[in-house]
């Protein structure tokens, strides 16, 4: 079972923002799939898309198609115009600085456009529920920096190790110790990074400064 959490029993409301119409067509299809996710409306641009009038739990918007309108301002706009919503932001960059500049600007997920669609209708649920999320792949490229938080070297090896998605079993194989003892530093690492759940780590490590 996967580490995101569920979103709410009622179906996420959903704006996706993607003037590409294979692409939209693709995501329709992958999210309407999910009996629990709903496409309440679509549109080509942020400006065009009825978020004031619906505000949607979720917008998803595609970064790679917003023309000569800035990230920031994109979701920016996303924000003021619909500040209940949590913003999806989706990309074919594999560039930890590019979803540095997204998460930063308050963006509450991103995901590679070549992320599974099952996958995709966790991360909506997550996202619903009140979690963040970003891709582990591009957070583990980095060099990891404990200075100012508090984490021993062996934390900073559970962290990223966990961004990775290993369970702490797979953990415990990897740098020889009990099951036990990972969640342990699991526990001390999610209370000295003040985060409540695993899929948070790698989203507080790269708002905060921890990924270099």
């Amino acid at each position: 079972m996967s580490d995101l959490a569920r979103g709410p029993r009622c179906p996420v409301s959903t704006i996706v923002i993607e003037p590409n119409r294979l692409v939209l067509e693709a995501l329709k299809h992958v999210l309407g799939a999910d009996p629990e996710i709903a496409i309440i409306a679509t549109a080509p641009t942020v400006a065009a898309a009825p978020l004031r009038r619906l505000q949607p739990d979720v917008v998803v918007l595609d970064l790679d198609e917003l023309r000569d309108v800035a990230l920031e301002t994109a979701l920016a706009a996303c924000s003021s115009a619909s500040p209940r919503s949590r913003v999806c932001a989706l990309s074919m960059h594999h560039s930890t600085r590019f979803m540095t500049r997204a998460l930063g600007a308050d963006a509450a997920a991103y995901v590679v456009k070549d992320t599974s669609p099952e996958r995709l209708a966790e991360i909506i649920h997550a996202l619903a529920a009140g979690e963040d999320y970003a891709d582990p792949r591009l957070a583990v490229r980095e060099r990891f920096s404990r200075a100012g938080h508090g984490l021993t070297a062996r934390e900073g090896e559970v962290v990223r190790l966990v961004a990775e998605g290993l369970t702490n079993r797979e953990i415990g194989r990897r740098l020889a110790v009990t099951e036990k003892t990972v969640k342990n530093h699991v526990g001390s690492v999610l209370v000295k990074l003040k985060v409540s759940a695993r899929a948070a780590i790698a989203v507080y490590a790269v708002r905060n400064g921890l990924i270099a």
